[in-house]
């Protein structure tokens, strides 16, 4: 906070400086910027004044602690009053935290979500987004967004606890919702992911745009993934898509970028395969282009092969 605070004061002065210029000889009135000492010193009081956001993304190798962490949670008894069970509070961030993970929506409307504003085969989430439509050619007063598989799996999961509240991610008392960053079982995910490295709430939505942009996905694409208003939106970025499938694909892809690097390997009926990266990315590009998700399509490629092996081999006999 004392950060934002000085770079604040720090805008202003640079402001005046260009605003309140001495006519005579052409040199501003305001002559140094005091803010400016902070970095001779060093004395700002995180990463030198600059913004951490660009820098805090899950690695690619931390992927599977972090998920295993993350389902560990739904199940994490306390051993002292929760000793026997787990608490509602965990099986609610647990649940939390991964769609978070696999769609980078904002904390604030998540955390807020409701079980109304879900479709019945929790497919598709609807935002109220009525401040659109003034401005936007194509723009509807309710905005319609299609989930990834993972996500569906995850809302799934919460659903069949049962839970008596109309929030989709409520508190131990369901009369309301939670948090946006719930710093206790934050905490109990660090012990969990044991690493030594600590991921906030905000850490997901990053993480997930920059999977994004290493899938491939253009900018435009990515802010219509990740926000739930269609004012995101512009005049060159054009109409409306009508069709939420091909958002869905989109978010299908970073969806199985995650899943990929956090298990390394496809299960086949045997035994591990190791996939490279020319296969994966071929794989994506073909599931993209058909009804196949990506790990399907990898299936089917591999099927493929272990045919044309087949066939070679009778053929040579």
């Amino acid at each position: 906070m004392s950060d934002k605070t000085m770079h604040l004061i720090l805008a202003l002065y640079n402001n005046a400086r260009k605003r309140h210029i001495n006519e005579a000889d052409n040199t501003g009135f305001i002559k140094h910027n005091p803010v400016e000492v902070l970095n001779v010193e060093k004395s700002w009081k995180v990463n030198n004044g600059q913004s951490r956001r660009k820098r805090e993304c899950i690695d690619t190798d931390d992927l599977k602690c972090v998920l295993d962490a993350l389902e560990a949670l739904e199940f994490y008894k306390d051993g002292i009053k929760f000793k026997y069970k787990t608490t509602t509070a965990a099986v609610v961030c647990s649940h939390f935290f991964r769609l978070m993970f696999f769609t980078g929506w904002r904390l604030e409307e998540t955390c807020k979500l409701k079980w109304r504003q879900l479709t019945d085969d929790l497919k598709d989430a609807t935002w109220d987004d009525s401040d659109a439509i003034k401005n936007l050619k194509g723009a509807d007063e309710i905005y319609r967004f299609p989930l990834n598989s993972e996500a569906v799996k995850v809302l799934q999961s919460l659903k069949s606890y049962n839970f008596q509240s109309k929030y989709v991610f409520p508190i131990n008392k369901m009369t309301t919702h939670i948090n946006q960053n719930p710093t206790i079982y934050i905490d109990i995910l660090q012990k969990l992911v044991g690493n030594n490295k600590r991921y906030t709430c905000g850490i997901y939505r990053k993480t997930f745009q920059t999977y994004a942009e290493e899938c491939g996905i253009n900018s435009t694409t990515i802010k219509r993934l990740v926000f739930h208003t269609q004012k995101v939106y512009d005049t060159q970025s054009g109409y409306i898509a009508t069709n939420r499938e091909a958002f869905r694909k989109h978010s299908q892809k970073v969806c199985d970028f995650i899943l990929y690097y956090s298990k390394s390997t496809i299960q086949s009926s045997n035994e591990p395969v190791i996939i490279h990266t020319e296969l994966l990315s071929k794989a994506t590009n073909l599931a993209y282009e058909s009804e196949l998700t990506r790990d399907e399509m990898i299936n089917k490629l591999i099927e493929t092969g272990i045919q044309f092996e087949l066939m070679k081999k009778m053929g040579g006999t």
